[in-house]
């Protein structure tokens, strides 16, 4: 059930318009449109959006196991770590750059690994309304891991929430909302409009939202469309290719240099307004993939606008999956090759 009220107090008596509230039954908390959120539709509660949780392992990788917020779904190991996916604006859990992350994740080790999907809402045309319930579905999140903890004695340490657009905003307030901080959060070009606050970065992504948050930035700027944004939201952020425009998309319409034509489910085409945006997908999936000494950055800058003039010669800092073995705050430029593969050497 969902409720709205409307607060007066000193705001009214002074004559301006008090701030409105919607409080979730299902997570016991209240979500307001004071700032940073005045630019927010007030957002829908859980049970009016529908999440929906799938669960993968190693014992069957093509198998989900759809579970409920209250469960434990079968085969989840308290020992591994937990990597949370989670999708952008209109989008759902089934899609195929996910499937592809969730393969890459439990080729790679032994994972329990949940798929989520907020797909009624993050298909609404109404871009604010999506934007906005990024809060209350994190909050859904955070619900679920505190509830995993609790009943199987796993660690919050040992989450790690990957999250492309939208869905890394998801992952921001899922990690503000657990009950202690989870191990890592990874934003996959994390969207800009109207997340784009300057010094409040509590509106979605953030350095709090994890004990490591790394982000990769691939459509933050451009001369006529961008989904992105430039701003650091981690303690790590990459730039690859200035963290805007990035070579190859409209003008190739090949994802593998000719091999697989690219699909509409992931939209990236190379002639698609979004093409930017999901490099940062195909990037970090490279760096499950491909050698772990893919995307590699060996310079590290001072300022997100202006690259590669603020940068300096920096060793070599491992962008993607292998970024938290080495953790040196700062943000980091490299460049990329404009066709798969996309690691540059």
């Amino acid at each position: 059930m969902m409720w709205i009220v409307f607060l007066g107090g000193i705001a009214a008596i002074l004559g301006s318009a008090s701030a409105k509230t919607v409080c979730c039954e299902s997570l016991m908390e209240c979500f307001t449109d004071e700032a940073p959120f005045s630019d927010f539709p007030l957002p829908s509660c859980p049970e009016d959006i529908g999440e929906t949780f799938v669960f993968y392992d190693r014992a069957d990788i093509t198998t989900g196991i759809p579970f409920l917020r209250n469960e434990v779904p079968t085969g989840f190991s308290p020992s591994r770590r937990t990597v949370i996916l989670t999708h952008g604006w209109h989008e759902d859990g089934e899609r195929d750059y996910l499937m592809e992350l969730k393969d890459a994740m439990l080729q790679k080790d032994d994972y329990n690994v949940i798929l989520v999907s907020w797909a009624a809402n993050a298909d609404s045309f109404y871009y604010p309304k999506a934007a906005t319930n990024t809060r209350t579905v994190g909050a859904e999140v955070a619900w679920v891991v505190d509830h995993l903890v609790v009943k199987t004695q796993a660690r919050h340490q040992n989450f790690w929430c990957v999250g492309f657009s939208l869905g890394a905003h998801v992952c921001g307030h899922m990690g503000m909302r657990t009950k202690s901080k989870i191990g890592r959060v990874t934003g996959l070009d994390p969207t800009g409009m109207l997340f784009d606050k300057g010094d409040d970065r509590t509106v979605g992504l953030n350095p709090t939202s994890g004990e490591f948050v790394d982000v990769i930035h691939t459509d933050g700027k451009g001369m006529m469309w961008h989904v992105g944004l430039l701003n650091p939201l981690g303690h790590m952020d990459f730039y690859p290719n200035k963290g805007s425009y990035q070579p190859g998309c409209m003008t190739r319409r090949k994802r593998d240099a000719g091999q697989q034509e690219m699909t509409l489910a992931t939209k990236n085409d190379a002639w698609s307004m979004s093409c930017s945006a999901y490099r940062a997908v195909w990037y970090f999936l490279e760096t499950i993939q491909e050698d772990p000494f893919c995307h590699v950055a060996k310079s590290k800058c001072s300022d997100e606008k202006n690259m590669p003039g603020s940068c300096e010669a920096f060793g070599s800092i491992r962008m993607g999956y292998h970024a938290e073995e080495n953790i040196i705050p700062g943000l980091y430029y490299l460049e990329t090759n404009s066709r798969a593969p996309y690691c540059k050497t």
